[in-house]
C-alpha cells in the first residue's frame, strides 16, 4: 500500500516524516491487520505491506496520527484462499525441436480463475497428439510455489499440433496450447536475441545467434563458426 500525507490544499505534506496507526474496518465492525503502525513517512510518503487475516465485504484500511489527522483507504473485499480447480500455461512458441528443452510455466486456478496460491503439490506432465501419447520429460513438475511452477520440459518425438497436460491426480488438470514439434534440420538461417540501444563505442557487449532450419526450429546439428 502507499500512503501520503496532505496538507488542507491537498498538496504532498513533505515535512511529514511521523508513522500512523494503521486499523481495517467495516461498517460492521473492525478487521484484523497487520501491521497496526506505518514504518516512518519519507518527504509525506509511506509504501509498504499490509496482510488482512480475516475474510470481509467491502471493508477499508484507516491511517491515523493519533493528533486528528486520518485517511481511508477505498473499500475492497478480502477472500479465503480457494483450492485448486484447473491448471493453465503459458504460451508454448511453435515450433519446438526434438530433444532440446524449452521453458513452461503452470499455473494452479481456483474456481474464479484467481491463483490458487495454497497449492504447494506437483503434477504429472504428458504430452499428447490428439489421443496418441508423445514421449516428454520430466513426467512430473517440482513443488509449485504460491501457486506457480516455472520449469524445462523436453519432447522426445517429432509431433504436429501436440499439447502439454498436468495432472495433480486429483481430477484437476490443464492443458497448453498447440505447438508442433520438429526434428533438427539442416541450416537454414540464423536469428539474434534482441539487441539493446543504445550501446557504447568501445565496449562490448553479449549477443546470442540461434541456427534455425527451414522450419523455424534450432538446428541442433550445426556446430560451425560464423564470419
Amino acid at each position: 500500500v502507499k500512503i501520503t500525507a496532505r496538507d488542507s490544499s491537498g498538496s504532498v505534506a513533505t515535512g511529514f516524516t511521523g508513522t500512523v496507526e494503521l486499523s481495517g474496518r467495516t461498517t460492521s465492525g473492525g478487521v484484523n491487520i497487520t501491521p497496526t503502525t506505518s514504518g516512518n513517512f519519507t518527504a509525506g510518503v509511506w509504501s509498504g505491506n499490509v496482510t488482512v487475516e480475516q475474510t470481509a465485504t467491502n471493508m477499508w484500511l484507516r491511517a491515523d496520527d493519533g493528533s486528528g489527522h486520518t485517511g481511508d483507504s477505498g473499500t475492497f473485499n478480502v477472500n479465503a484462499p480457494q483450492s485448486v480447480s484447473y491448471f493453465t500455461w503459458d504460451a508454448i512458441s511453435s515450433p519446438q525441436t526434438v530433444n532440446v528443452s524449452f521453458g513452461v510455466k503452470i499455473t494452479a486456478r481456483d474456481s474464479g480463475g484467481g491463483v490458487a496460491t495454497d497449492f504447494s503439490g506437483t503434477v504429472a506432465l504428458t504430452g499428447w497428439e490428439g489421443a496418441a501419447p508423445v514421449s516428454i520429460s520430466p513426467a512430473a513438475s517440482g513443488s509449485f510455489a504460491n501457486g506457480v511452477w516455472t520449469g524445462d520440459v523436453t519432447v522426445q518425438a517429432t509431433a504436429t499440433n501436440m499439447h502439454l497436460k498436468a495432472d495433480d491426480g486429483s481430477s484437476h488438470v490443464g492443458s497448453s496450447n498447440t505447438f508442433n514439434v520438429y526434428a533438427a534440420g539442416a541450416l537454414s538461417y540464423f536469428t539474434w536475441d534482441a539487441i539493446s540501444s543504445p550501446q557504447t563505442i568501445d565496449v562490448a557487449f553479449s549477443v546470442k545467434i540461434t541456427a534455425r532450419d527451414a522450419f523455424g526450429a534450432v538446428a541442433t546439428g550445426f556446430s560451425g563458426c560464423l564470419l
